[in-house]
């Protein structure tokens, strides 16, 4: 898996695994343009969002983003092609359901973070909102989140 940074999402293309043989293009490529990061250029014009193969893919064989197979080629593929059903092909095979063997768990943030210190707590004003229930489980209205809290107190 290529980390975030890896990710070349400079160019008009973003490669998502290096395992990949197509490309995703971020956003509509004429065709006849040059991209420099997988040293192919375009032989089609490509929507947004769409692959494009990034190497010469030959006929019968998978076409790989994520690094999974999302599909055959129907025909030999030369680099810069758009990939799309006219020359794509769906069909059985043996799959790995190995779903993200790959991942890593991030620290996003600190275990020891607490968004709101007790004293910061204490200082939001909280209302009691009548909600035409039972006062057994009231709701409090706190304008920091801005919406009901069901106090567990109760």
């Amino acid at each position: 898996m290529l980390e975030l940074d890896q990710k070349k999402i400079s160019d008009r293309v973003i490669r998502l695994h290096s395992g990949d043989n197509a490309v995703v293009a971020r956003e509509v490529i004429d065709r006849g343009v040059e991209i420099p990061s997988e040293g192919v250029t375009t032989r089609d014009k490509i929507p947004a969002g769409s692959k494009l193969a990034a190497r010469r893919i030959t006929k019968g064989e998978p076409i790989v983003k994520y690094n999974m197979t999302v599909g055959f080629a129907a025909d030999d593929i030369e680099p810069g092609t758009w990939l799309h059903n006219h020359n794509t092909e769906f069909r059985e095979f043996d799959r790995d359901y190995a779903h993200a063997s790959e991942y890593r768990p991030i620290n996003v943030m600190p275990e020891s973070f607490d968004a709101f210190t007790r004293t910061q707590r204490a200082a939001v004003p909280v209302d009691l909102v009548s909600t035409g229930q039972s006062m057994s489980r009231p709701r409090l209205r706190c304008p920091v989140m801005r919406s009901s809290i069901v106090s567990a107190n109760s």
